[in-house]
């Protein structure tokens, strides 16, 4: 189910009644705004080894633009895409 998917159900169960839907949105938007923080945060581990002056690609530096591209990758993925089964 997508980010949007959920979001239709939400709305179609605030239409319902249900009591419960208002903290699940908030939640819910909450977790895409850490998402976006964790975009923020991987691409500051892709920068950071220019940045802070690494003159050579080091062991270090590698590691930093490795891992900050997973975290960049799967921050975008999970706030703007979703996975299916992944419950927000």
């Amino acid at each position: 189910m997508t980010v949007d998917e959920t979001w239709g159900r939400m709305k179609e169960l605030e239409r319902m009644g249900d009591p419960t839907i208002r903290r699940r949105r908030m939640a819910m938007g909450s977790l895409r705004y850490w998402m976006i923080f964790q975009v923020v945060l991987g691409i500051w581990l892709i920068v950071s080894p220019f940045a802070l002056g690494f003159r050579e690609i080091t062991s270090m530096a590698l590691n930093d633009i490795v891992l900050g591209g997973i975290v960049a990758i799967l921050g975008l993925l999970v706030a703007f895409i979703g996975f299916p089964g992944w419950r927000h």
